[in-house]
């Protein structure tokens, strides 16, 4: 590796913005993992259960979840984009 790279990638190991994107990836893939469990689970339970009123209350909020989870995808691939960008 040139010395050239090795200061790039010290640079960007040091700089503040560059750590806290990293955090921000790093917590993004964490709540994106947690929302997967819980949607899983949410239709495990929706598919176990007779009660309609109960089957479609859980309908609603996989449907919430699922959208969020969409949404954090979205902002995690953002992110991703946004470095090769600056690269």
């Amino acid at each position: 590796m040139g010395i050239n790279k090795l200061v790039h990638q010290l640079s960007e190991l040091l700089a503040p913005e560059s750590r806290k994107k990293k955090k921000f990836k790093k917590r993004l893939k964490k709540l994106l993992s947690d929302l997967r469990t819980k949607e899983k689970r949410l239709e495990k339970k929706m598919q176990s259960t007779k009660n309609e009123r109960k089957h479609d209350r859980l309908q609603k909020e996989m449907n919430i979840v699922h959208a969020e989870r969409e949404t954090a995808l979205q902002a995690l691939s953002d992110a991703i984009h946004e470095k090769d960008k600056e690269a």
